[in-house]
């Protein structure tokens, strides 16, 4: 696979978790992780393997709607079987039990693993927000 077709794939899979962020689907969303990744999201520990990660999307989607958008990635860098990434990111996220919607942003890297099949997936992700995302309480 070239270079290109590489950052091709990354940037499907980078749509694949935004379509399952906005649709609430916390099956879809973990699954674009390794099954060893760590996720360091904002307002919380990181997260080790998926066995952590999908209960943090289940209960995440529980206690919000989220509309999420990203714009094209800045920068991705591909390195053999292991690639990285730095974007931005938006969303309105909207408690379930009431109240107003509110608008975050923040920022994000990803560290990509080639897996067996040639596929990529999410390794490593520390994503950061400039207001909490989801309801306190």
């Amino acid at each position: 696979m070239c270079k290109s077709d590489d950052s091709a794939a990354i940037s499907r899979l980078l749509e694949d978790y935004v379509a399952a962020c906005n649709t609430g689907n916390a099956s879809a969303a973990a699954a674009v992780f390794t099954d060893n990744a760590v996720f360091m999201p904002p307002d919380g520990s990181a997260l080790v393997g998926g066995a952590a990660i999908l209960p943090w999307y289940e209960a995440f989607f529980k206690q919000v709607t989220e509309v999420l958008t990203v714009p094209p990635l800045p920068e991705v860098e591909v390195i053999g079987d292991w690639a990285f990434s730095r974007g931005s990111w938006q969303a309105i996220v909207t408690p379930k039990a009431g109240g107003e919607p509110v608008q975050v942003s923040g920022q994000g890297v990803i560290i990509y693993k080639r897996i067996g099949d040639g596929s990529w997936k999410w390794a490593r992700v520390i994503i950061t927000s400039d207001k909490p995302l989801a309801p306190s309480g």
